[in-house]
């Protein structure tokens, strides 16, 4: 539909005589886009942008054969020159070689799309601070009011965050973490492990993990959905490299030697994942994902003449792909590397 439309102002630009509709509407189409990049405060420009693009003045000097497509394109290209991001300059300059005038008005069009992505990108890079300071004051607002009105009934308004620490610091205390914890030499003390900054990794992971029995921290109630996106994401994480773990394991440097088969696995298992937590528990999702496995690898390895590790393993796999589900996530090995801090 697009090319067509450029090869009916090709066939009506060189007819005996030319027809000039489409031109006269494309013009208007590039005269709103150009005044489009005109800033708020160039009035001048824009009104002489109005005045040097009148669409009845045009079509009545098109008509008269007083003017003709290449006037139009230089106005516009002269214009964009001035308008555009230093990094079209290069387009602009391409502009300029091309005497085709249907080709020409084409690539002035792609040109102007571009220049009005940049002007998009750069209103976003201006107001952004300005949209963060107005969502920090939201934030702050909403939870003043928050705070306000639990004090009213007589409800600690902080009742959540505290125990949220708490249990982070008992934890802690006990070391019995989610988190991993390495302290240099030289810095270890009694208290090491309880420092505030070390309390509140300690608590943050647990947001990563989080246990819907417990009420969600007030000072992050605003956040919530994120930081449950946040745990789906960290839980097919760890379930997916796990398995990765225990099948480089049980097959040994067979399928080191096959990248693509692992990136294969990897896709396969993402897809699977979709479905955990919303719609199938981890037992369920570790069953599907232990047979896919074992064909993938069998079907993949099989082209190799090497499926016979695969074929042997086939139960002592599903065996130990199933098993994960059957222990703490935090005993993984996989665990450890994600939740490791160093102090």
């Amino acid at each position: 539909m697009h090319t067509a439309f450029w090869d009916v102002l090709r066939e009506d630009l060189t007819s005996d005589p030319p027809r000039y509709e489409h031109i006269v509407k494309l013009i208007g189409e590039a005269k709103e886009d150009l005044k489009s990049l005109v800033l708020p405060h160039q009035i001048n420009l824009k009104n002489q942008i109005d005045e040097s693009i009148d669409l009845d003045t045009v079509k009545r000097r098109f008509e008269a054969k007083e003017a003709d497509p290449h006037q139009y394109t230089k106005y516009f290209i002269d214009t964009m020159a001035n308008l555009c991001a230093q990094c079209r300059d290069e387009n602009i300059a391409k502009l300029r070689t091309i005497d085709d005038p249907t080709e020409c008005f084409r690539n002035i069009m792609e040109v102007l799309s571009l220049m009005k992505i940049d002007m998009a990108n750069f209103n976003i890079r201006q107001y952004r601070p300005l949209l963060q300071q107005q969502a920090i004051d939201y934030e702050k607002s909403t939870f003043d009011k928050f705070m306000e009105n639990q004090r009213g009934m007589g409800i600690d308004p902080l009742a959540s965050t505290y125990k949220w620490l708490e249990r982070a610091f008992n934890r802690l205390k006990t070391k019995d973490t989610i988190g991993w914890y390495q302290i240099q030499t030289d810095r270890i003390t009694s208290n090491s492990y309880q420092t505030p900054l070390t309390i509140l990794n300690e608590a943050y992971c647990e947001l990563l993990l989080w246990d819907p029995k417990y009420s969600f921290p007030e000072t992050l109630e605003l956040d919530e959905i994120r930081y449950n996106q946040v745990h789906i994401a960290t839980m097919r994480l760890l379930i997916l490299s796990t398995i990765m773990t225990v099948l480089s394991h049980l097959t040994g440097s067979i399928l080191r030697d096959y990248e693509s088969i692992k990136n294969l696995l990897k896709s396969q298992m993402i897809i699977l994942l979709d479905d955990f937590p919303e719609k199938k528990k981890l037992k369920d999702i570790l069953i599907s994902l232990s047979e896919q496995v074992i064909k993938t690898t069998r079907d993949e390895l099989d082209k190799y003449d090497k499926a016979k590790i695969i074929i042997d393993n086939e139960e002592n796999i599903k065996d130990a792909i199933t098993a994960i589900g059957q222990h703490h996530v935090i005993e993984h090995a996989v665990f450890k590397l994600l939740f490791f801090f160093r102090s």
